[in-house]
C-alpha cells in the first residue's frame, strides 16, 4: 500500500459536492502518483453538473480522463 490525502470542505465559493484526493507515494513503484477531483459544476440558470478529473501519472507518461474531454464514468461505487 502507499501514502494518500483527501480533503473535503464546506463554504459559500465551493461547489455544493465535491471531494478531491491525490497521492504519489506507491509501494514499488518509483514514478507513480495519481490525482482526482468529482464536483457538482455550476452550470448557467443555477443548473449543477457532474463534473470530474483524474491524472495518473507513470513512469513520466500522463494520463488524463476529464468531464471536458468527454471522459464518462459508468459505475462510481
Amino acid at each position: 500500500f502507499g501514502v494518500g490525502y483527501t480533503e473535503k470542505d464546506w463554504g459559500s465559493s465551493f461547489p455544493s459536492a465535491w471531494i478531491w484526493g491525490q497521492t504519489n507515494q506507491w509501494m514499488n513503484a518509483t514514478s507513480a502518483s495519481l490525482f482526482f477531483s468529482f464536483a457538482s459544476v455550476p452550470w448557467y440558470f443555477g443548473l449543477e453538473l457532474p463534473g470530474f478529473l483524474i491524472v495518473f501519472e507513470y513512469n513520466h507518461q500522463f494520463y488524463r480522463f476529464n468531464t471536458y474531454l468527454l471522459s464518462i464514468i459508468h459505475d462510481f461505487s
